[in-house]
């Protein structure tokens, strides 16, 4: 039985599946109420979901998945990614350096976002100039592995836009610009690689046996793409969560994009990421009874918008906004409320206000091909009425993942390649990933025209966003 383990922003998960099936699986949230390190809420969390399963003395083999953008600098202080800092070095960054230089060093053309090692580490050498080095750069994943095993490793995929992940080596180009050692970091190997056994310490504190093998994984939103089934070119995705990834895969890297472009296995990735699509939901649920809303509902609406009925439109950016606005200062906004507005047509705009922003990525994207299907995963994927509603917008099915926790899925195919039970990514996702019934598109005119007001709303308040 094999085990993946997602340390994610707010909680940890931990799935077990055997034979290609989930036979167990346990989530544990961090409890910050003791205001204690976030490490020690890593490592109590660790343990207590381990205490969750009741099988846990046939785990044979462990997987490891993390957030990343996330550092642990000299072993102390944790700079989360959500963090609003590092934008005049993300600047600065951007700004010395070509495209043509960030592709040959990086393996990709540096994005616009702040979380990312370069402008991270830059804005900590300031911040550290005069009093203190920086000795040791780490993630969460490393963390795990470490706490876990005593080990220190990572992949060139967590340290995205400081390695080049063809060649599997931090640019040296990089850390120099950066006044940062290669020593300050983890070593770097494939995400498949057997990476050290679990301790006798981590043995006793979390109630697994002693010597388990433990293998490298990676990054949580590539091992959610490999949960999913995502490995071939043309596929598109949506992973939804605190933040929501919409992309695609591609064949080529793409350069000349506003959007993130990346290599990802054998392929690339091509894709955006909102900033707040889970915020927005969890608001709507404190707020308006979201979860009340369903597909019948969703319908008795739209007939109402087409006979002229105009429920507000929402714009979800509650945290700022990634792509593809890169906006921080962005808020949101309910827009159009009348005295006739009602709790259930708040309750729309939400999940109106989510779906657009994903469809506003996917139109970025500028695809010159259509999908057969976006597959969905992640929390939001349960929302019937969320699925079809981006069907409708995107004009494709939606298909949801069988199995939603896809971060700890993932993990647990690339520590069964590592195991050697199977010979490749696309013959393991073929015996693992399953889905559900495709959701199917429909012409919904109303929509692209309430979309349309959504976009203007947006230009109309920048600048009023800017002095707010």
């Amino acid at each position: 039985m094999i085990a993946g383990i997602d340390l994610g922003t707010s909680s940890v998960k931990i799935l077990c599946i055997d034979q290609g099936h989930t036979v167990g699986r346990a989530q544990a949230v961090y409890d910050s109420s003791m205001n204690r390190p976030v490490t020690e809420q890593w490592a109590e969390s660790i343990c207590r979901a381990f205490g969750q399963l009741k099988n846990k003395d046939k785990i044979t083999a462990i997987g490891l998945s993390s957030q990343v953008g996330t550092y642990i600098v000299n072993g102390k202080e944790v700079l989360s990614w959500q963090e609003p800092v590092g934008k005049a070095e993300l600047k600065e960054i951007r700004d010395s350096f070509s495209k043509e230089t960030f592709v040959q060093e990086i393996s990709m053309n540096h994005p616009d976002i702040l979380s990312y090692p370069m402008p991270r580490i830059l804005w900590l050498q300031k911040k550290y100039a005069g009093r203190e080095h920086i000795d040791s750069v780490r993630q969460p994943k490393e963390w795990m592995l470490r706490f876990l095993t005593k080990e220190d490793c990572s992949d060139p995929y967590s340290w995205r836009g400081l390695a080049s992940q063809t060649e599997g080596q931090y640019s040296k180009k990089m850390l120099e610009y950066l006044r940062l050692t290669e020593e300050a970091l983890p070593p770097l190997t494939d995400p498949c690689k057997k990476t050290g056994k679990v301790s006798k310490e981590a043995a006793y504190l979390t109630g697994i046996k002693e010597g388990i093998p433990v293998y490298n994984g990676c990054n949580d939103y590539y091992a959610s793409l490999l949960g999913m089934g995502i490995t071939q070119p043309g596929q598109m995705y949506d992973v939804t969560g605190t933040s929501e990834h919409v992309g695609v895969i591609t064949e080529h890297l793409q350069v000349d994009t506003r959007m993130i472009s990346s290599p990802y296995f054998q392929g690339n990735v091509l894709y955006g990421v909102t900033a707040s699509s889970g915020a927005s939901l969890a608001h709507g649920i404190n707020m308006y009874d979201l979860k009340k809303l369903n597909p019948d509902d969703y319908h008795r609406i739209l007939n109402s918008i087409e006979n002229g009925k105009k429920p507000p439109v929402f714009l979800p950016y509650v945290n700022g906004e990634r792509a593809p606005i890169f906006d921080e200062q962005a808020k949101g906004v309910f827009f159009g409320i009348s005295s006739e507005t009602t709790r259930e047509e708040m309750a729309y705009a939400v999940l109106e206000g989510v779906a657009f922003s994903t469809l506003d990525i996917f139109r970025h994207l500028d695809l010159t091909f259509l999908p057969e299907n976006v597959i969905v995963s992640g929390g939001a994927a349960g929302n019937q009425v969320l699925n079809q509603m981006k069907a409708d917008l995107f004009g494709i099915p939606a298909v949801v993942a069988a199995e939603p926790d896809t971060s700890a899925y993932g993990a647990c195919i690339l520590a069964a390649l590592g195991e050697g039970l199977y010979k490749d990514k696309e013959s393991a996702v073929r015996a693992m990933c399953h889905y559900g019934i495709p959701v199917l598109p429909r012409k919904v005119p109303a929509l692209e025209k309430r979309f349309q007001s959504y976009r203007e709303i947006y230009q109309r308040l920048k600048p009023v966003f800017r002095k707010f």
